[in-house]
Parts: structure tokens; sequence; C-alpha cells
């Protein structure tokens, strides 16, 4: 046992699998051997599920070990499993700190948000504050949206650490949604000044700046944040409404697309897409839904569609051209 002891705090991780292998084929009921066993496994990034359920087993009364197994089932999308075992281990050892939290994140998961918010406060009462504790607890609260309570959890974190990047953008978040854009977008650029790469708050600033009229600030934010994390869906359709509202109808479009090629599902996207395909009719919503869920592109529109498309009209290319019509070509991939 000494040997195992010694190979972990070594880091020598597949030896120390290994060795746990070998003494649990000797005595297969050692708590020991198999809690050995499921921390070389943790630790190589290997599944250790099954191995942790046999030590729970094994070790009914260990509140460490139902926290690691809440843990990795809440991980791989169990947390009705993850609740359990951590109300096991609480149950073992009454206040446990580090299990309240990670209760709180399971039941976030199953949007139990009401008893998360409870369980946070538990912790909060039992352990010191610290402003990732802080940032899980207003992660609940935002969904909540009980944002007062949230705006002044972010105030508090950042008493403790006035160099939060997350949380000043956090706090603009929660600013923002209380209709105080303008203090939403000082928060913004204290994260930034800070993380400068933080994508998350290039684009609260793109919408907070949009919001206010700014859009040309407000486009250049989301292209910052684009910039950083190319295969942002939300930043790429909120960059296409920027787009639409300064009339650039086709980039809006491309950039509406290119948020469904990331995020197929991003109905956000899609009711983006459709208002500006209804807005300049160029293609019937209901047609263009009914074809995309078949696998064909959306139908050329008529004629008289694109002459009534907000007082705009595209001259006709020849017959050999295809529909000639180059907005429908380039809006919905007509080839004919």
């Amino acid at each position: 046992m000494s040997q195992l002891v010694a190979l972990f705090n070594a880091g020598h991780y597949a030896e120390l699998e290994d060795q746990a292998r070998s003494l649990i084929e000797r005595y297969p009921d050692s708590g020991f051997a198999w809690k050995a066993l499921g921390s070389s496994l943790q630790l190589q990034g290997k599944e250790p599920l099954d191995a942790l359920q046999k030590i729970a087993e094994l070790l009914p009364n260990d509140a460490d070990v139902h926290n690691n197994l809440g843990f990795v089932l809440n991980a791989i999308g169990q947390p009705d499993s993850a609740v359990a075992s951590y109300r096991r281990a609480l149950e073992i050892k009454p206040g446990y700190a580090e299990v309240s939290n990670n209760l709180g994140i399971a039941l976030q998961a199953l949007g139990q948000l009401n008893e998360a918010v409870a369980t946070y406060r538990v912790r909060w009462r039992s352990s010191p504050i610290t402003p990732r504790r802080t940032a899980i607890w207003v992660t609940a609260l935002l969904e909540l949206a009980q944002l007062d309570d949230a705006v002044a959890s972010y105030h508090r974190a950042l008493e403790i650490n006035p160099d939060f990047a997350k949380a000043h953008s956090n706090l603009g978040v929660a600013l923002q949604a209380l209709g105080h854009p303008e203090a939403a977008i000082a928060s913004y650029h204290r994260a930034l000044a800070i993380k400068p790469d933080l994508v998350e708050a290039h684009c609260s600033l793109g919408g907070a700046l949009r919001e206010l009229g700014r859009l040309e600030d407000a486009e250049e934010s989301f292209y910052r944040a684009l910039e950083i994390k190319p295969d942002f869906a939300e930043a790429h359709s909120n960059l296409g409404s920027v787009l639409r509202s300064l009339g650039r109808f086709d980039a809006a479009l491309s950039s509406y697309r290119q948020a469904l090629e990331i995020k197929p599902d991003y109905a956000d996207a899609y009711s983006n897409l459709l208002f500006l395909y209804a807005h300049r009719a160029l293609v019937d919503p209901a047609q263009y839904l009914a074809r995309r869920a078949t696998g064909s592109r959306p139908a050329c529109p008529s004629r008289t569609a694109k002459q009534h498309a907000a007082g705009r009209f595209i001259a006709p290319r020849s017959q050999a051209d295809g529909c000639g019509w180059a907005t429908c070509r380039a809006t919905t991939g007509c080839t004919r």
C-alpha cells in the first residue's frame, strides 16, 4: 500500500494503475486498491466510472468516494445520479463545502435553480467566499432572473479580486439585463482591459453598443470576437443583426448562414435569417423551412415578390443566366 501512495505522490499514474490492478487481482474487495485504481484512471483521463461505482459499493461511508462518483456522473451527463451521490456524501459528512458546491452545479444542470441557489447559500455559510464560487452562484441567480442579487454578488467577488475579468464581464451582463447598457459597457471595457482576448466580453460589448444604436462600434466588437473565436455562432448571428440594421443585407445573410453552419440548431439565427428573407421578400419563410427539412434548396422567389421587396428592383439578366436575379442567386443558392 505504501508503494501505491509513493507512485501517486510521484505522479507515476500509469504505473499506479498497473500496481492497483495487480493488487485487486489478489484482493478484489480491497477498497484502498480500488481507490488507487480510480484515482489513477481519473488522473490519466481514462474512464473511471466502473471503478468509482465499485469503490462506492466497498466503501459506502466514504464521503470523498461519493463526491468523486457524483463529479464523474455529472460530467458524463447523468446529473440525476450525480445528485444522489452528492446527497449521500452530505449525509455522511454534513457541511462538506465542496460537495455542496458540486450538488448545486448538478441541480443547475437539472434546471432546479431555486434548490441550487439554496445549496450555494449553505456552502457560503460554511466556507470562505472566492471569486470562482461567486461566479458559479451568480450563474444560477442570472438564470433565475434575480438580477439585483447577481449584481451584488459580482460586486462582492470583485472586492475580493478586482482583476477577475470574467466577473467584470458577467457584471456587465447583469447590468445590461437590468436596463443599464452604459454601465454594462463600462464593465465590459474593464474586463477587456484585464483580459483583451475574453471573447464573451467582446460579444456582450457588441450587444450593449447595438442597444445604444452605436452600430459601427458594435460591428467592430463582433468582428473582434470572431477574430479570437471564428466558430462563435452567437457572434456571427449578432453581427448579422448589426449588418442588417446597417442595410448590408447580403453580408447579414452570410453571417446568419455561418452561424447555422457552426450551430445547426441555433434557433435565434434561424429566426433572424427568416426575418431577413421575409423582409426582403426573397423567400417565403414557411417554404424555406419546409425545403430545408427535406434537404433541398429554397425555391427561387418570383419576380413580383422581388419587385416589392422594400421598393427594390434588381434588373434581370438573360435567361441563360438562370433565373436572372442576382440577389436570388446570392441568397438562396438558386442555380436555375
